[in-house]
């Protein structure tokens, strides 16, 4: 997983900084305030208040488009981490950093809890006969336990997993994600909603709208 922590430059950690120059260069907060308002932001309602209000929007439009009847196999695109299932037990657990061997062992445990308004979009999503696609930046060896995850955590049955393949070595994921979406496309579907956590997870277009989730803790490019 290509995620690194960038807690010093995410907007959030910079509320309080205040950028104040001095002749030291600009003021900001220590990394351990940082940390503590990224958990603060995550454990007081906020995160789950700010997924709720995306995800109703989110839920609001693919039901105008279900009853607009106008696309023959409409879709819905949805990425894995911190989209459908929330990894903040294992980022809190690292301190809000990342070691690979120890992000694959917490993987392969099937620890990722559904992130709630996500997981009630996908099943209405389904109700409404939209095809479910997930586009994961895990990789191909992560496939079997993150399906397995997403099946324990209730989320309704997908049309199909991408994950990334176990050689890639690009310095970003949009090539990667892009090309899905694209061979979503050739299926004859028309992908009517993206969601992702990182700008990375809508760049590329292939979709008629994106709704971004916020995420305070890592960046993937």
């Amino acid at each position: 997983m290509m995620k690194k922590l960038l807690c010093f430059v995410v907007p959030l950690l910079l509320l309080a900084a205040g950028c104040a120059t001095t002749s030291k260069g600009p003021a900001f907060a220590s990394l351990p305030d940082a940390k503590s308002q990224v958990a603060e932001y995550y454990e007081n309602g906020s995160y789950a208040n700010d997924v709720t209000f995306i995800m109703r929007k989110a839920t609001q439009y693919i039901q105008a488009v279900a009853k607009a009847k106008q696309y023959a196999k409409p879709a819905i695109v949805l990425d894995v981490d911190d989209t459908a299932l929330d990894t903040y037990e294992y980022q809190k657990g690292m301190g809000f950093g990342h070691n690979g061997k120890l992000w694959h062992a917490w993987i392969a445990m099937k620890r990722g809890k559904a992130i709630p308004p996500v997981l009630e979009f996908a099943k209405e999503a389904d109700r409404l006969g939209f095809a479910i696609f997930f586009v994961s930046g895990r990789r191909e060896a992560q496939r079997e336990d993150t399906e397995l995850n997403l099946k324990a955590v209730g989320y309704p049955k997908w049309t199909q997993f991408f994950s990334k393949p176990n050689d890639y070595r690009a310095p970003s994921v949009v090539p990667y994600k892009t090309e899905c979406r694209r061979k979503i496309e050739e299926q004859g579907y028309t992908i009517v909603a993206n969601i992702g956590d990182m700008p990375s997870d809508l760049d590329g277009g292939h979709a008629l709208e994106c709704f971004l989730l916020p995420n305070y803790i890592y960046d993937v490019k």
